[in-house]
């Protein structure tokens, strides 16, 4: 047998027993690690999605002055909007378990969407929960939705909310 086919053996041979133990031993785990990081990436496009939207409707409302004859038929509109910042803010609480996992800013997280929560079910008038509800949520949209390079931006917005929820709880908002 020549010396070449030898070696050809011997690579092919190695070739199969390292993509078997492969498959047999790290396909697994690797296939388990991507379902925990799909569901984690769901719910923080969930996190994203509720946020985007508080900030929104929360801006629209504030904004909306309509002029007299058509008020009636925009009040469709602004209850719809009012009960969209409501599912939305449930949606928010509902999916900050993952996020609670990532160190100081998965405990803003939660803080945030606890406070949120609370502002909105609160007894204030609608004109200083949308005002509130929107500052929060712009200011967590600029926290976890940013690029990452820009963190003195970030720190900035998270000492913002952070502030901000202090008020809330201390009652100076």
């Amino acid at each position: 047998m020549p010396n070449w086919l030898t070696t050809v053996m011997i690579a092919a041979v190695t070739a199969t027993v390292a993509a078997t133990l492969t498959g047999l031993l790290a396909a697994p785990r690797l296939e388990a690690r991507n379902r925990r990081l799909q569901a984690l990436q769901l719910e923080r496009e969930l996190f994203g999605a509720a946020t985007l939207k508080i900030w929104m409707y929360a801006s629209r409302l504030r904004k909306l002055t309509p002029p007299d004859g058509s008020r009636s038929s925009l009040e469709g509109d602004r209850s719809r909007w009012l009960a969209e910042i409501d599912a939305a803010s449930r949606t928010l609480v509902d999916c900050i378990a993952p996020l609670t996992y990532i160190g100081p800013i998965g405990r803003l997280a939660l803080r945030y969407a606890l406070s949120l929560r609370g502002v909105w079910l609160s007894g204030r008038s609608d004109a200083a929960k949308l005002e509130l509800v929107a500052e929060m949520a712009a200011a967590a949209q600029k926290i976890y939705f940013t690029a990452a390079w820009q963190r003195p931006r970030r720190t900035r917005h998270a000492v913002a909310l952070e502030r901000l929820c202090d008020d809330l709880v201390e009652g100076r908002r």
